[in-house]
């Protein structure tokens, strides 16, 4: 019997109970990680579209000659519409917030709506 080698029953329940210990912990926070990571990610976009609008806004002053109005940039912009490319395809809206901003929104990522932020982007003085 001295000579035989291996984990006694308590050592793998032990095992099995820290095991189960650091699952419990790991995976809320894994899911979490999940959640902000997409957050962030249309924050990202939202960053890019206010750059789109920002664009927009110096070609049609460059164009035109004179302030472009919200109506100007979103006659540019349009309304809805696909930014990235395959397979990173992002919806955003593009609404107009009054007479001054545009309110900007993500809609989704390829799909799927767990990505979703707004902002607004305001006509420079």
């Amino acid at each position: 019997m001295r000579n035989e080698k291996g984990f006694t029953l308590i050592e793998i329940i032990a095992v099995l109970v820290i095991l189960g210990i650091l699952a419990a912990v790991a995976v809320p926070k894994y899911i979490d990680l999940q959640t902000e990571a997409k957050i962030a990610a249309a924050k990202g976009q939202i960053a890019e579209m206010k750059s789109s609008a920002n664009l927009t806004y110096a070609k049609v002053y460059l164009t035109e000659g004179t302030k472009p109005t919200v109506e100007n940039i979103m006659a540019q912009l349009g309304t809805v519409t696909t930014l990235g490319q395959a397979p990173d395809n992002w919806k955003v809206e593009f609404s107009a917030n009054g007479e001054t901003g545009i309110l900007l929104k993500v809609i989704d990522r390829n799909g799927d709506t767990g990505y979703a932020a707004t902002g607004t982007w305001t006509l420079p003085q």
